[in-house]
């Protein structure tokens, strides 16, 4: 006959809320996500507060033609916040070159045109530019996230083969770094959010798997009654002597008739 398996132990069922630790495993959890959530997506709320738009915003609103570059949501002499990553900061005297074409001339909010003069360029993403009055540089540098304030311009100038081309741009005040430890900040708080949940995860998880309490060890039944039948069995054989409640000497075991026997007394105990 084969031999019988032994009777599989039912699995453990997982309680993720069974304990304290594990509730303040929870815990943690839960609080790693609302700090992430408030450093990657609360600044969206931010900026939208702040009117700040970025530079695929504006490409977005870009209307272009071969000789007309504008904004479809934003007119001329509009006011507009821009919030974004600096890509290269560039001097130009006299004219603004930018994608092949020179502007020489800027209009005005009476739509007279005037000589562009001395600017500074920044480029942003998404082929988007800025200029800045003057040859004074800024103080941000490629790779600052800025906020400018400026409003919009049309600027006037010719491709290469002598077409005229105009094109809307944000003439700006100046490029504010010191708004740049924002986004440091919320992307800080991000990732300190996302190592909270990672480690609650972790704790979490340590707490399920964890056996708490040492399951009771299989006794065999059958083999613990032998053994102590077998313990009393040997107990009854070391008793021996057995003194004669009459005489005082020791009696012999009878087990025919299950008594004690004294040879000077004659008689059965």
């Amino acid at each position: 006959m084969k031999p019988v398996a032994a009777p599989k132990k039912p699995k453990k069922p997982i309680k993720p809320f069974d304990s304290m630790k594990k509730k303040v495993a929870v815990v943690i959890i839960v609080l790693g996500i609302v700090t992430a959530a408030v450093g990657f997506v609360y600044p969206l709320v931010y900026w939208a507060q702040q009117n700040a738009y970025s530079s695929s915003d504006l490409s977005k609103d870009q209307y272009t033609t071969s000789s007309l570059i504008t904004y479809k949501k934003w007119d001329v002499g509009n006011t507009l916040y821009i919030h974004d990553t600096i890509v290269s900061i560039k001097t130009m005297q006299n004219n603004v070159y930018i994608d092949g074409v020179t502007y020489t001339d800027i209009l005005l909010l009476n739509n007279q045109a005037t000589a562009i003069g001395d600017h500074v360029v920044i480029e942003l993403g998404n082929s988007q530019y800025v200029i800045i009055p003057g040859l004074t540089e800024p103080s941000a540098k490629p790779g600052d996230t800025v906020i400018i304030y400026g409003q919009v311009r049309m600027m006037i100038g010719k491709d290469a083969q002598n077409h005229e081309v105009r094109r809307t741009i944000i003439q700006a005040n100046g490029a504010d770094v010191e708004q740049n430890n924002m986004d440091s900040i919320f992307l800080g708080v991000g990732i300190a959010g996302i190592v909270i949940m990672l480690v609650g995860i972790c704790l979490w998880a340590f707490f399920i798997f964890m056996p708490e309490d040492k399951e009771p060890q299989y006794k065999n039944i059958h083999e613990e009654r032998k053994k102590e039948f077998i313990d009393q069995i040997g107990k009854k054989d070391q008793k021996k002597d057995y003194a004669c409640p009459v005489c005082g000497l020791n009696m012999t075991y009878k087990p025919e008739f299950g008594k004690w026997y004294c040879e000077i007394c004659n008689k059965l105990y």
